[in-house]
């Protein structure tokens, strides 16, 4: 199998991480990539007083039995539509488990749903911020109410970065058929691209050219205007970079990203 041609998706058998499976697995269809759904196994809430006098090793067991069939059932599920998908289970942590395996099977992009696999809250944020931040590859966070797949209308937030650059490329990859509104927010740091020409030919040199794309250069704070053009478009996939603060530093007053993380409207695909 050529590199790229996996997409790796977090599953943990809830709602979000059902709808994450069905989204990827729409898009890994069109593109002709497999499809691994990946649960990070940890040990099950243990009630006080009704545990059948069951020991960790035990429990996990039960867990682990429960959740194969689960996993196998969803595989039976997106295969039925004609994708090619494969299962993984791991005794380890969810994030590391997700970013593990991309990096073994040299996956092309990662798929989380809006909590992530497992759906436990870290003080940085969900699995899933956490595995945006983390992976080396392109990461879909499947969130808001429209969840087209593949994606029809897509908006790409352009700051002229090299992590910018990389969303480009990866909604060309998987997007491919996709009408791309390419969005400038003008700030005081970024005037390079504060205009229509200069915004074309950025787009021309990421690849992203014709009539399917169309520039437009807005005003106010980034997030917020990238937000309401999401919605007043209808785009049903936002493309950005992930770049720029570091981790406490984002803890401590926010990015660009994170409120796309917390508000956007659609699946949002966010690349390094």
């Amino acid at each position: 199998m050529r590199d790229g041609a996996t997409v790796v998706v977090g599953f943990d058998g809830s709602d979000d991480a059902a709808r994450a499976a069905d989204w990827a697995a729409e898009v890994a269809r069109e593109r002709g990539a497999t499809v691994h759904l990946v649960h990070a196994l940890a040990l099950p809430p243990i009630p006080l007083f009704d545990h059948h006098g069951w020991t960790v090793a035990e429990l996990l067991d039960r867990h682990e039995a429960e959740m194969r069939v689960r996993l196998d059932a969803e595989c039976a599920r997106l295969a039925a539509r004609g994708v090619a998908v494969s299962v993984h289970l791991r005794r380890w942590l969810p994030v590391e488990t997700l970013l593990e395996h991309a990096a073994k099977v040299a996956a092309g992009l990662v798929v989380v749903g809006r909590h992530g696999a497992g759906a436990s809250h870290l003080l940085l944020g969900s699995v899933s911020a956490a595995v945006a931040r983390g992976a080396p590859q392109p990461v879909a966070v499947v969130r808001g109410a429209r969840q087209t797949a593949p994606p029809r209308k897509a908006l790409l937030a352009v700051d002229g970065s090299a992590a910018a650059r990389q969303a480009a490329a990866a909604l060309a990859r998987w997007a491919p058929a996709a009408e791309v509104l390419a969005v400038h927010v003008r700030t005081p740091e970024s005037d390079d691209l504060a205009d229509g020409d200069a915004l074309r030919g950025w787009l021309t040199r990421a690849g992203l050219t014709g009539d399917r794309c169309r520039p437009l250069v807005a005003e106010g704070p980034v997030a917020a205007a990238l937000l309401a053009l999401a919605e007043s478009e209808g785009a049903d996939l936002i493309a950005a970079g992930r770049r720029g603060l570091s981790v406490w530093q984002t803890l401590l007053v926010g990015g660009v990203s994170e409120k796309l993380l917390q508000l956007a409207p659609c699946p949002l695909l966010l690349a390094h």
